[in-house]
């Protein structure tokens, strides 16, 4: 590994974290199910020996407008499925609830990403399309008397109103902002700070295909998660055929750095950092 963080480094031994994907969508490959075998025997041998396959429905642009086609897509697990990779023609994506380090999952991915693009040859052919990287934390009370505005930042705390009666806060708080990369690259930041919003302990577009994850927070009690979602469309440019695998981790430790300031600098308070060391 030649990238280095850039960013602050703050264990907390209360983590709130809960949930992280890395992900590289690619051109398509219409024959990935070709090489999907080649592919279940590395990964398998990598320490995913479970792999479940399904249909997924996906828009797609045509002469008559968009269209919806079914996409084959094959999920693979780790043995307590805290793990999970999840291919299809357009994309590679690890997730994991059992997050210790960027370093070491970065490392995982890597692990998994080249042996797929060596297999398929889209490493030699292909065009990456967007990196992305995730992370989801759940903020809740340690304590009856512990308040979820205390770790949020006023901005991400929602308004308030004598009108308004309710016990606890329910909403949506997004942002999105430009960003540029410690390589010059542009990026794109998402956060979304979700205040009892869906009565689920993820986004509902993660909660059906996420790993396994414990303990399930009480989702009746007053809770937060914050969502954030950094990307780079297009990283390399156009008449570039083929990934540079070796210019790829430089680019996902730019993205990872920029949550890890943004989530203490302007998300997170001083307050919620201390209640969790």
């Amino acid at each position: 590994m030649q990238s280095k963080r850039q960013c602050r480094t703050i264990p907390l031994s209360k983590q709130p974290l809960t949930l992280v994907l890395i992900q590289l969508r690619f051109s398509s490959l219409l024959n990935i199910s070709d090489y999907i075998p080649a592919i279940q025997d590395q990964l398998r041998k990598n320490g995913f020996p479970l792999v479940y396959r399904k249909n997924i429905a996906k828009l797609e642009a045509s002469p008559s407008g968009l269209e919806q086609v079914a996409v084959c897509q094959w999920k693979f697990e780790t043995p307590e499925r805290h793990t999970s990779v999840i291919l299809d023609q357009d994309q590679i994506l690890l997730q994991t609830t059992a997050y210790e380090s960027f370093e070491k999952f970065i490392e995982l991915y890597f692990s998994i990403l080249k042996p797929v693009l060596d297999i398929t040859e889209h490493g030699t052919h292909g065009i990456a399309g967007r990196l992305g990287l995730r992370y989801v934390d759940q903020v809740t009370r340690q304590s009856h008397d512990d308040d979820i505005d205390s770790y949020l930042r006023p901005s991400m705390q929602g308004m308030a109103s004598p009108y308004f009666k309710n016990k606890k806060k329910r909403y949506t708080h997004i942002e999105v902002a430009d960003t540029e990369l410690r390589n010059g690259q542009k990026g794109m930041l998402s956060i979304r700070i979700l205040r009892n919003a869906e009565q689920l302990d993820l986004p509902s577009d993660l909660y059906s295909e996420a790993p396994v994850r414990l303990p399930i927070i009480d989702v009746n009690d007053d809770f937060a998660l914050i969502d954030m979602d950094h990307g780079c469309e297009n990283p390399f440019p156009s008449n570039c055929i083929g990934i540079p695998i070796d210019q790829l981790e430089d680019i996902y430790f730019a993205l990872h750095d920029t949550i890890d300031e943004v989530f203490f600098q302007s998300v997170i308070t001083e307050e919620g950092v201390k209640k969790w060391m």
